[in-house]
């Protein structure tokens, strides 16, 4: 009999809900923030206002600008810009 895989084992809807557990403890032990509710969005807008305009704003934007590489991003400022 030839080897089978995990999935095939065990079925697609046990493998599904092993992954689920596994993602939910891996989250609980890094202790990561659900970026989806909306109070972590309100206080995610909150502090990006407290920084608009300061150094630190224009700082932290310098440095995520030279981390990201955008040697095949194709723009069209026209687009953006709504410009003719």
């Amino acid at each position: 009999m030839p080897d089978q895989t995990l999935v095939e084992q065990i079925g697609e809807d046990e493998n599904h809900r092993r992954w689920q557990e596994m993602k939910a403890r891996l989250k609980a032990r890094l202790n990561l923030p659900d970026t989806s509710t909306p109070e972590f969005q309100a206080e995610a807008r909150r502090q990006a206002a407290l920084l608009r305009g300061t150094p630190e704003e224009a700082e932290a934007l310098d440095f995520i600008e030279a981390m990201i590489d955008t040697s095949d991003w194709h723009w069209d400022w026209d687009a953006v810009s709504n410009d003719e």
